[in-house]
């Protein structure tokens, strides 16, 4: 049997801003065996008129509120953790005691962010869709250890040709020993994180969710879905053309499609 122990469900805003909203991914995700919960700390004050201020508003958690769904979490045992996006934020995560802290895709350059994250003692997570090759080899030196490094493609979904798992490999040579090289998941299905953890050896994977089947999107899954991961499957006999697609040649180059990710990512956040 194979499982996935470190599995963080990515919930994203998906709570619409409300915290009763994400107390229920918690008890949902912990009732799966999920170890970890991650939401996403943002400051729309922060973010430039003109961009879609007023959803990010309504998406957004206050710290407070954050706060308290890292204490909620520990009563459910499950640890939560966060992407931050600014580094005004930093200090105040650091307050609230988390151990652990993503950069997202895309802001593998944006190095005031990341001194402020690395200069304190706690886990960093770091995804790598849409981020130039050089951009991803000089945050890969940054990493220290106990630290992840997620091999990511930023389309939702993924499609197999372009899911590229081989890179994983590619990122173990860059980054410093001891550092763990996991996968942020935005394939359909499980498919994609089961092979990587049969065929390279993952056990960081992280991956997003939605408990609504009404609005759930393709690279989102059922968070009972989860399950199979947490306790364990037998690898099956695949398909090595299947495989083949999956694995793809393990290149750095962000693949055809992400471009248009980061034009959208950008301008919703203020980067653009």
């Amino acid at each position: 049997m194979l499982t996935i122990p470190n599995l963080v469900a990515e919930v994203a805003s998906n709570h619409t801003g409300d915290p009763n909203v994400a107390r229920l991914y918690i008890d949902i995700l912990a009732a799966a065996g999920v170890p970890f919960v991650k939401f996403q700390s943002w400051n729309a004050n922060a973010i430039p008129d003109g961009h879609q201020l007023a959803w990010l508003k309504s998406r957004e958690l206050s710290l407070e509120s954050f706060a308290e769904l890292v204490a909620y979490g520990q009563e459910r045992g499950v640890e939560i953790l966060t992407t931050v996006y600014d580094q005004e934020t930093v200090p105040k995560l650091v307050e609230i005691g988390l151990k652990r802290v993503k950069i997202a895709s895309t802001y593998t350059d944006k190095t005031g962010l990341l001194d402020s994250v690395f200069a304190h003692d706690w886990q960093v997570q770091v995804a790598t869709g849409m981020s130039r090759p050089q951009d991803v080899q000089a945050v890969a030196e940054r990493m220290r250890e106990g630290d992840v490094l997620y091999h990511c493609v930023s389309i939702y979904p993924t499609p197999l040709q372009k899911a590229n798992l081989k890179r994983v490999e590619t990122l173990r040579d860059l980054v410093p020993q001891g550092v763990h090289v996991g996968l942020s998941n935005h394939g359909e299905g499980l498919l994609a994180m089961q092979v990587a953890a049969e065929r390279l050896g993952v056990d960081w994977v992280e991956t997003h969710v939605n408990h609504n089947p009404l609005v759930r999107k393709p690279h989102e899954v059922a968070p009972s879905d989860l399950s199979v991961l947490v306790h364990g499957w037998e690898p099956a006999d695949r398909d090595p053309d299947l495989i083949w697609a999956l694995l793809g040649n393990g290149d750095l180059e962000p693949r055809a499609g992400e471009e248009q990710t980061k034009e959208l990512f950008d301008g919703v956040m203020g980067r653009g």
